[in-house]
């Protein structure tokens, strides 16, 4: 993973991570896992759906990797808290260069990592690279041209279009996921053993209200310290949009709807 991780280590974003797990976030793959398999995931973060992982391998292993040695140490954490850290290996890696051999596992996941690495495509081809003949590349990824946030607020949709704009300019694909299936083919999976489907992830009611929180919380983070100094945004539009996503979320009365796309990805070698 690209040391210019958009999102940000901060607390909100961590917050953000840790709330996912492999039954929501990867549940298109799970049937295809075997007891016996290795699973690597990277851009694993704080490890919340690698350790998942574990409980369907008992007779395999799962091997996850980030850029970020500080939030590696809180993947660990959580596989000693769940009881499974003898059995989960982490490492710091990146997703363009994997320091594993070729052909090292049967499944090579990631979530939402796509979207903020340079030149993904490339990463793509690392993902295939370290996978067995007859394993699986998944990858989840947003499309985030589809955003829907309701009620209309002109400050949430300058978020929206500051949070793709810089991505491009970190050479970030903020659509990742509808570039999916062109990836894999250009790395080397045949056309025919390539599927994608789509999934939203979707906040409403008091899930919108817990989103409204954090999202205020992260727009005082890294990524929209970088946004400053790239001047798509100043400081007082940063606290007016974190101002109005805490407003958002606390209208339930408006029936507030926050909903993107997410393509998911599988591939087999």
């Amino acid at each position: 993973m690209p040391s210019t991780y958009t999102q940000g280590y901060d607390a909100a974003t961590l917050a953000s991570h840790q709330s996912r797990s492999a039954e929501a976030q990867a549940d298109y793959l799970i049937p295809h896992i075997k007891p016996h398999f290795r699973i690597l995931d990277i851009g694993c973060g704080p490890g919340t759906i690698t350790c998942d992982f574990a409980k369907y391998v008992p007779q395999g292993s799962v091997t996850g990797v980030d850029f970020s040695e500080e939030v590696l140490a809180q993947a660990r954490a959580e596989a000693e808290r769940r009881g499974v850290g003898t059995t989960i290996h982490f490492q710091p890696a990146s997703a363009l260069e994997l320091p594993f051999e070729e052909g090292s596992f049967d499944v090579v996941h990631c979530h939402a990592l796509l979207v903020h690495v340079p030149h993904a495509a490339e990463a793509v081809k690392e993902m295939r690279r370290v996978c067995k003949t007859g394993g699986i590349v998944a990858a989840r990824e947003p499309v985030w041209d589809t955003t829907v946030i309701h009620p209309h607020n002109p400050l949430l949709e300058k978020w929206k279009v500051v949070g793709a704009r810089l991505k491009v300019l970190e050479s970030a694909e903020p659509d990742a996921g509808k570039y999916l299936a062109e990836w894999a083919i250009a790395a080397g999976f045949e056309w025919d053993k390539v599927k994608v489907s789509c999934n939203v992830l979707e906040y409403s009611g008091s899930s919108a209200q817990w989103w409204g929180e954090l999202t205020a919380k992260r727009a005082r983070s890294e990524l929209y310290a970088r946004a400053i100094k790239a001047e798509l945004m100043t400081e007082e539009e940063v606290e007016q949009v974190a101002a109005a996503y805490a407003a958002w979320g606390r209208n339930l009365r408006g029936g507030p709807i926050w909903a993107m796309m997410h393509m998911r990805l599988l591939a087999v070698k």
